[in-house]
């Protein structure tokens, strides 16, 4: 086929290792489309032109606009999900053309869907012009579980180039360590493992890990002073830091197979030998390269640690058979060369930068182009996830420094509270002596008022007493004198003798 003719990939939203191979090749061939697929809507990236259209997700619309432009001439799925699957369909009907599938993962499988699921994904593998694997082990499982065969092309790896993002933050880690794990971990990475893993290794070795995590974004502790995590990094940070922190193995905690591993490469890039699950593609690689050690998948976390602790003794040991191992990886042009010459030839038209109508379901403006771009590009996302966790720091910083003015007003507050308590208590003590001196005056009061009740009592007893004793006294007077009168001369004489 003709390399100049424009291919459209047709991806799945939210992807990681994908978007890595896709951008990685758009890179060597900037006139190829790739068509985001979503339930409802469609992003159609133009890569040359650094465009993003939102379309519905229907084949019409893009079907119009390829038409009206003579492209594209080839379809590239990277994906046997829905609603990929039906996109990539209907559009080579459309142009009535074939399509090229790679299997990224071994969702093509299937063993987890429902039947009818499962023979639709099935039949799509089958019905691709060309299957390409990244693996070995990818190569094995399509033609194990489906009969089919396909064409191993290794991803490649490309030299780092600038792009809208910009350049990545310098990365600082809180020491030196032993051994690294490399990339985004969740439970099927073995986020879990790792940490059980960290537990049974002597106190004096301690991992890098090199990423994100579930629940943790930025840089900080995963398990207290054993594992260091970094955050978001960029590829091209990994020689840089790991040599920075001495790191001189890396670990591979996967719990599920890998379908071939961009980290893996990454490390063996840095120069650093690998220890890995013999599991998937990367035992294969391992294995074939001896580029590094394996252990059983279901190895206890006690044998690993311990197996790491003799990997780190023997390291030296690889040096050779990692320099193999680099010198064996392919580039990017050598795995779009091959890819290429995977699709059907076809006439080559001339590429025309137009816009049609139909396309049309929302009008971009700039910020909205940026936003919608770095939700799609998984680079670009790094660079926002980044700012938004400046953003947070930032934001944590000043809720800090808010919770600490709360506290000391809440200290103000209650050392004031405390004294306002103390006053309310005093007040409310003299107010219960005011109540009870009341209290006490009234009584006083009240018996005053009955003494001075009964002294008036008594003094008008006292007085009628008189006025009676009087009145007595009077008659008894009277009744002497009218004893006495006939009396008087004889009485007279007789105080009056000598």
């Amino acid at each position: 086929m003709a390399s100049t003719g424009s291919i459209l990939h047709l991806v799945p939203l939210n992807t990681g290792g994908v978007d890595r191979f896709v951008r990685d090749f758009c890179a060597v061939r900037a006139q190829d489309d790739i068509l985001h697929v979503g339930d409802v809507n469609a992003v159609l990236e133009r890569v040359a032109y650094r465009e993003h259209w939102i379309v519905p997700a229907q084949v019409d619309a893009i079907a119009s606009l390829y038409k009206s432009r003579g492209l594209p001439r080839a379809i590239y799925s990277h994906s046997t999900l829905e609603p990929v699957r039906s996109v990539v369909r209907a559009i080579c009907e459309s142009f009535d053309v074939p399509y090229v599938l790679s299997l990224h993962d071994v969702d093509f499988i299937a063993n987890d869907a429902v039947a009818p699921e499962r023979q639709d994904r099935h039949a799509f593998v089958h019905a691709a012009y060309a299957r390409i694997a990244p693996s070995q082990f990818i190569a094995r499982e399509a033609r194990d579980a489906l009969g089919a065969d396909c064409v191993v092309i290794e991803n490649g790896y490309r030299a780092s180039t600038a792009d809208a993002s910009g350049p990545a933050e310098a990365i600082e880690v809180p020491g030196t360590f032993d051994i690294a794990v490399v990339g985004a971990l969740g439970e099927h990475k073995g986020l879990g493992f790792l940490r059980a893993v960290a537990s049974c290794l002597p106190t004096n070795v301690r991992i890098l890990h090199v990423g994100y995590s579930d629940g943790r974004l930025g840089a900080g502790w995963l398990a207290d002073q054993r594992v260091w995590s970094t955050g978001v990094f960029e590829p091209e940070q990994l020689p840089m830091l790991l040599q920075s922190a001495a790191v001189r193995i890396a670990f591979f905690p996967n719990r599920q197979s890998e379908s071939f591993s961009y980290a893996l490469s990454d490390v063996w890039l840095a120069g650093v030998p690998a220890v890995v699950p013999r599991a998937g593609a990367l035992g294969d690689r391992v294995e074939s390269t001896g580029a590094g050690w394996v252990y059983d998948v279901d190895g206890r976390a006690d044998y690993v640690a311990q197996l790491l602790v003799e990997c780190l003794a023997n390291v030296g040991s690889k040096a050779n058979t990692v320099r193999a191992a680099v010198a064996s990886l392919a580039r990017v042009e050598q795995t779009v060369q091959a890819v290429v010459e995977c699709f059907p030839a076809f006439t080559d038209v001339e590429q025309q930068h137009t816009t049609h109508d139909v396309l049309l379901s929302t009008t971009l403006t700039a910020e909205r182009e940026w936003s919608v771009a770095s939700q799609l590009n998984t680079k670009l996302m790094r660079g926002e996830i980044r700012k938004l966790l400046g953003e947070l720091e930032f934001a944590r910083a000043k809720q800090s420094s808010l919770e600490t003015e709360y506290r000391d007003l809440v200290v103000n507050y209650d050392g004031r509270g405390r004294w306002v308590s103390k006053l309310e208590a005093d007040l409310a003590a003299m107010n219960a002596a005011i109540s009870n001196q009341a209290n006490e005056i009234e009584r006083l009061a009240a018996m005053l008022a009955n003494e001075h009740s009964e002294s008036i009592r008594v003094q008008e007893k006292y007085e009628a007493d008189i006025a009676t004793l009087r009145s007595v006294i009077h008659r008894y007077e009277s009744a002497i004198s009218r004893t006495v009168y006939p009396f008087r001369p004889l009485l007279r004489r007789w105080l009056n003798r000598k």
